[in-house]
């Protein structure tokens, strides 16, 4: 039997858009008022693919400020807010990348796998007119175990299962 492409799954962050520039500045939004901060040099290497909860204590303690459940969680509500309220104007798929997706043949099937939290991947993919070409999202609230680990892979691997071998 010969192995034939039949899906492609497309990480979000870093791939379909480049928010990496937004997110450290939601997070210099949120910690300033508590004294803290980052140069992007040392966010790039210290807080990329970590998560919320993570980068949120780790900056706060940083500057010798409580890092509490309480403050870690105001900060990061902080932080999402000032993303999400930011996204339109500062998150597109590029030109090259949406013509790419809308070029993929009818037959395979299309998927968005990440990390990142559906009302953070979907607005951008509706505003882009590409969120009908793909058949699922698998996102952060859909698995207990973000990527690296291969939890969000294997749900997608399960989502394109057809139906009767479910």
């Amino acid at each position: 039997m010969s192995a034939s492409i039949r899906a492609i799954l497309f990480d979000f962050d870093g791939t379909l858009v480049d928010s990496e520039p937004l997110h450290y500045e939601a997070w210099m939004h949120a910690v300033r008022p508590h004294g803290a901060s980052t140069d992007w040099h040392d966010y790039r290497a210290r807080f990329v693919g970590k998560t919320d909860r993570w980068a949120g204590r780790e900056l706060l303690s940083s500057v010798g400020h409580p890092a509490d459940d309480d403050t870690v969680y105001t900060v990061c509500q902080s932080k999402h807010a000032y993303y999400r309220e930011k996204t339109p104007e500062r998150l597109n798929i590029s030109e090259d990348t949406r013509g790419l997706i809308q070029q993929v043949p009818s037959h395979l099937r299309l998927g968005v796998v990440s990390s990142s939290p559906t009302v953070d991947v979907e607005p951008t993919l509706l505003r882009a007119g590409l969120r009908e070409r793909f058949e699922f999202m698998v996102c952060g609230e859909h698995v207990r175990n973000h990527k690296p680990d291969p939890e969000p892979y294997h749900l997608a691997l399960e989502r394109l299962r057809p139906r009767a071998a479910r």
